[in-house]
């Protein structure tokens, strides 16, 4: 028997403690009181189970309102959610004015995912004014926060001079980072640069080495380097 007395936060717990046991359809009851009570995480996962179709048919269209109406109390993973549904236009049609303002959302919460994708729809211009400094100011946020992503595409501003004056030798220390954490591309970049000695001393033996690391992950560009040197 579920006790009818109970705030938002504690019909959320019941509603996990339901769904740990796999029981939905009474998680979902318990969901829809702390809902009812204004409770956003409660809401986010109702969302879930809607479009999932963990309590019945799929119902994305309601699963969606539900979602979005917890992104929009303050939820961070209904709002990277509900732009990534919007963004990929799988379950509903793609609408770039709502993707935009769910990373927008989830960016001003501090999320770095949030901050690089809506990063590259302003430094792209896809579905907002084209603008390399809001573009670049989101990538350097994330960057400090410690994303990778955010880190190699400070470093290809640097490079490029876009909206920032051209540096290699902060585009190479950059490029450091994700290279050393794996990522091929920023490997391969690093082996450009100390083969022709841009940004940092030149170095074939170690530009071989970062072409080997990142062709060993597959990477064609690399792979084909290395076959010309």
């Amino acid at each position: 028997m579920i006790n009818q007395n109970l705030t938002a936060d504690e019909w959320l717990e019941q509603a996990k403690q339901y769904e740990q046991k796999k029981e939905y359809k009474q998680a979902e009851k318990c969901l829809k009181e702390a809902c009812d009570l204004g409770n956003a995480e409660a809401e986010a996962i109702l969302g879930y189970y809607l479009i999932e179709g963990l309590v019945g048919e799929k119902d994305i269209i309601l699963g969606l309102a539900h979602m979005e109406a917890a992104a929009e109390k303050g939820d961070l993973r209904a709002r990277l959610s509900a732009a990534a549904i919007y963004h990929e236009g799988l379950l509903v049609p793609a609408n770039i004015q709502k993707t935009v303002h769910y990373y927008t959302l989830a960016s001003g919460s501090g999320n770095t995912t949030a901050s690089c994708e809506l990063a590259t729809l302003y430094a792209t211009g896809l579905g907002v004014p084209k603008d390399d400094g809001i573009a670049f100011e989101l990538y350097r946020f994330a960057a400090e926060r410690g994303d990778m992503i955010a880190i190699f595409n400070s470093a290809d501003f640097y490079y490029d001079g876009r909206y920032i004056e051209q540096n290699y030798e902060v585009a190479y220390k950059l490029y450091l980072h994700p290279a050393t954490a794996g990522m091929a591309m920023a490997q391969y970049n690093l082996a450009l640069m100390l083969h022709d000695g841009i940004g940092v001393e030149k170095n074939i033996e170690q530009a071989k080495n970062w072409l080997n690391k990142a062709a060993a992950q597959g990477f064609d560009k690399a792979i084909k380097y290395l076959s010309e040197m």
